[in-house]
């Protein structure tokens, strides 16, 4: 449990600062997966369209809860189902999502750290997206939950990694 808390803290962080800089470069779109973690949407959201996305089983976009998915410059926040999300299943999810976000999108979203970046970027790029940012788990540790840490408590996290990938230009067949 304690885990669980750390990674949606650790995360939010992470999340709340790349939405800042996505905004400042164009974004006007926060989407969500199954928003789970409504609680925690940024203040920064305001005057943002807000979508959802719903996934299937299979980790397929089964469903997208708003009356109309505008095609505009998003800040996708993926971070909570992304971790425990298996390689096919992150796969499948990546087929589904790379059609419906436009060059300079941005998705934020977490990978455990045994995956191999390199693997993991060529999947990405299959699909239209490039790694911009990295964060393994001592950087984690540092940047984001050092602030909970006292002389009797050291809150740190283990085979975790953030990153954050931007949409680029697909060229035309």
């Amino acid at each position: 449990m304690q885990n669980i808390v750390l990674r949606l803290l650790a995360s939010a962080d992470f999340s709340e600062t790349a939405l800042k800089n996505a905004i400042q470069i164009g974004a006007r779109q926060y989407v969500t997966v199954d928003a789970k973690r409504a609680f925690l949407e940024p203040a920064v959201c305001e005057g943002l369209l807000k979508s959802k996305i719903i996934l299937s089983e299979e980790g397929r976009v089964s469903k997208l809860e708003i009356p109309r998915f505008a095609k505009v410059i998003s800040f996708f926040d993926f971070m909570d189902k992304s971790y425990t999300m298996p390689k096919e299943k992150f796969r499948g999810f990546l087929s589904a999502v790379s059609r419906l976000f436009v060059e300079g999108s941005t998705m934020v979203f977490a990978r455990p750290g045994n995956e191999s970046f390199h693997e993991l970027e060529k999947l990405m790029s299959s699909f239209g997206f490039l790694i911009y940012e990295h964060i393994g788990e001592e950087e984690i540790n540092s940047r984001f939950l050092s602030k909970y840490n006292s002389a009797d408590i050291n809150f740190s996290l283990h085979n975790i990694n953030f990153y954050l990938a931007v949409k680029k230009e697909t060229n035309p067949s």
